[in-house]
């Protein structure tokens, strides 16, 4: 009977240990879960965060961005502004230029000095034909 007594114990003895390193192993897994958690935790959290500085920094980009498109609106009215009443300008000018420069008599007595100096209704032009001296 104590023969019997001791290997049980001895075999008890054995099955301990053994559920002891399966808990041990299980516990070290635990573990290591626990930490894969609290990593798993902490990068959503850093995402999280990362997620809405970007949204900020394209709300801020987007404000840029109008700012700019006003500036540049504002830019091109003052040229287009800058260019009408420069050639509103331009035009006076010509207009006041071509009123006196292109008078009917002026124009008359530029086209009797040209008759009376030369008729050139009786100059014939040959092609290919050289030029002689007081031709």
């Amino acid at each position: 009977q104590i023969i019997c007594i001791i290997v049980v114990l001895k075999v008890l003895k054995l099955w301990l240990g053994t559920a002891i390193d399966i808990l041990e192993r299980a516990a070290s897994q635990i573990q290591g879960a626990a930490d894969l958690e609290t990593q798993i935790c902490s990068a959503d959290a850093e995402n999280k965060s990362l997620l809405k500085e970007k949204v900020e920094d394209q709300r801020t980009i987007i404000k840029i961005q109008n700012q700019l498109i006003v500036k540049e609106q504002e830019r091109v009215h003052s040229f287009k502004e800058t260019v009408q009443k420069e050639v509103q300008s331009y035009a006076g000018v010509v207009a006041s230029s071509c009123a006196t420069a292109l008078s009917p008599k002026k124009l008359q007595t530029v086209v009797k000095s040209i008759q009376d100096t030369e008729d050139r209704s009786r100059n014939i032009m040959i092609h290919g034909l050289a030029e002689k001296n007081g031709e």
